[in-house]
């Protein structure tokens, strides 16, 4: 009897700390939205006659194919009942005396501390509170903001920056800066907080225009932008449509110049990643194996070498992770994206659609959740799509895949 005394004392003690912390947390937030405010580019470009210069006309594309498919809940505004993609507004607007927080979030403010909304991807003041515990009131309120002079941009947006945000959606936002008015500018400062990430490291040297330098900043601080160039990214929240434009222009500045040979037959495999990994993946590959495919585990390879493994891709097949941004190298590729679940996340599959890929799905098991552990394949239905759907056939001579 003392015993569950002291527990039951325990667990009221317990019980009662999370709520003061919870109390705490929400009197923060409360706080804060005191002190801060929501604007748009729409109602600066207004207030301060700046213009917005819009990258490229709207267009829609075809994606019929997924119209049995279930989108998760984050993808579900790219649902549509006529089942077409309809591209974003992608601009950039030069704005003046901004306030650049060097969170992980990448949070541009007025001088009067208004978030700009576009930089958070925010449409609510309410959906601001999710950042809120990222954001020091005092090095924002009280500290001196360090002055960067003359023009400014950011290269990382508010989207986590794994390597498909990198590739697919940080990365192409320097399209921007090789357009008119940009590229008459004498120096562009590109401001990164922290360190380079190696995908960053080995781009950037091919893509940067020759005016536009890297400017290191220190994490989780603020700045005073003189001129802030806001780049808009080049695709839509969960999905990987680039416009074909920028897919030329990288072609022609980051990918191998010389001629493709399609031989690569791809299995991305997850066995080390702490999500989404097929338990049953030796049974998998010992049935891909005759048809000249070859596991890789992405992560013992530096970019360069994924890119000119995948440059020469014929088929790829993976799990839904960052590694599948490898197809963007690729060029009218047969992919296969495994889901665990039985929801898509859509992001590879609207990329495919703009690299003209034939993309495929296969969805494991309806009970499972998209973020699934570890789960089994169905390996008789997966080869089935693989032979039919994407004309896939046995291989003759294994030695031109290096498999013996």
């Amino acid at each position: 009897m003392p015993y569950k005394f002291i527990s039951d004392i325990k667990d009221f003690k317990n019980n009662n700390i999370k709520a003061v912390r919870k109390l705490l947390d929400r009197l923060r937030e409360d706080l804060w939205m005191n002190f801060i405010n929501i604007t748009d580019i729409d109602e600066l470009a207004q207030q301060t006659k700046a213009e917005k210069i819009e990258l490229f006309e709207d267009f829609s594309v075809d994606n019929s194919e997924t119209k049995h498919c279930r989108y998760v809940g984050m993808a579900k505004h790219l649902e549509s009942d006529t089942y077409n993609y309809t591209s974003a507004s992608v601009f950039s607007i030069t704005l003046a005396d901004t306030l650049y927080y060097s969170s992980r979030r990448h949070i541009l403010l007025t001088k009067t501390f208004k978030v700009i909304a576009e930089s958070l991807g925010l449409v609510t003041k309410r959906s601001l509170q999710r950042y809120i515990k990222e954001i020091n009131l005092i090095k924002l309120f009280l500290n001196k903001h360090e002055y960067i002079p003359g023009h400014s941009c950011l290269l990382r947006n508010f989207r986590n920056q794994n390597y498909y945000h990198c590739l697919i959606d940080n990365l192409p936002k320097i399209y921007h800066l090789n357009q008119e008015p940009y590229r008459s500018i004498p120096e562009i400062n590109l401001l990164i907080s922290g360190k380079l990430s190696s995908a960053e490291e080995f781009f950037l040297a091919k893509i940067l225009p020759s005016n536009v330098k890297i400017k290191f900043v220190r994490e989780d601080c603020c700045y005073h932008l003189e001129k802030c160039i806001f780049v808009q990214p080049l695709t839509r929240w969960m999905s990987g449509y680039l416009p074909r434009p920028y897919l030329e222009h990288f072609a022609e500045k980051a990918l191998p110049q010389r001629a493709r040979n399609r031989k690569n037959r791809i299995f991305i495999s997850r066995k080390s990643a702490s999500k989404r990994h097929i338990k049953n993946e030796s049974e998998l590959m010992s049935c891909l194996r005759p048809y000249g495919f070859k596991s890789y585990s992405l992560e013992n390879l530096t970019v360069e070498e994924q890119a000119e493994l995948f440059y020469d891709a014929e088929y790829i097949i993976g799990v839904h992770g960052a590694g599948m941004s490898n197809i963007l190298f690729a060029e009218q590729a047969n992919v296969l994206e495994i889901f665990p679940g039985s929801e898509i996340i859509p992001h590879y599959y609207f990329l495919s659609k703009s690299l003209g890929h034939k993309h495929q799905l296969f969805f494991a098991n309806a009970s499972n959740n998209i973020n699934e552990k570890a789960f089994e394949v169905n390996v008789t239905e997966l080869m089935e799509i693989l032979e039919l759907d994407l004309e896939l056939e046995l291989v003759e001579d294994l030695s031109q895949y290096c498999l013996v």
